[in-house]
């Protein structure tokens, strides 16, 4: 009877453990991409509404890797502390308000899972327009290895 607790017991945390590794269960974003999956063809673009994916922000910004974060920050007038450094293969989009620039909201996303930035806007991208492009391909990765790629067009800070 114990060894079957004990067994139950191992299982459960196992399960808690690979629900909790599982990075689209904490992002928005990738939550967004993958509810939108079934429309995305090689050839097709589908279009987030990153005020529907963050409802409660009216502003945002994405940080391609963290040598741009202190950038974004003082581009956007957030606090330096208001968002945690980025590992080598991850970017953010961060989101914040513009009544309230204390509330800060980083969605970070590795660059396997999703590709946020790409070539001469690989920095700090503001985001100007809600709608923001992303297509997906199996066939065609980024070179990070991630079937999504946004392809907006807003100005990079640099």
């Amino acid at each position: 009877m114990k060894k079957m607790s004990l067994i139950t017991g191992l299982l459960t945390c196992a399960l808690a453990l690979q629900a909790c590794s599982d990075s689209s269960a904490t992002s928005p974003l990738l939550e967004a991409l993958e509810d939108h999956r079934g429309e995305a063809t090689e050839s097709d673009r589908i279009f987030l509404d990153f005020k529907e994916v963050y409802p409660d922000y009216d502003e945002f910004i994405i940080v391609c890797q963290d040598a741009f974060r202190e950038m974004a920050l003082e581009h956007a007038g957030l606090p330096e502390d208001s968002v945690d450094q980025l590992g080598e293969t991850e970017s953010a989009i961060l989101a914040y308000s513009s009544n309230d620039q204390s509330d800060v909201f980083a969605d970070v996303v590795d660059n396997s899972d999703v590709t946020l930035c790409e070539g001469v806007h690989d920095s700090a991208v503001p985001i100007t327009q809600n709608l923001q492009p992303f297509s997906y391909s199996e066939e065609f990765r980024s070179p990070a290895g991630s079937p999504w790629l946004r392809q907006g067009l807003d100005e990079a800070l640099y």
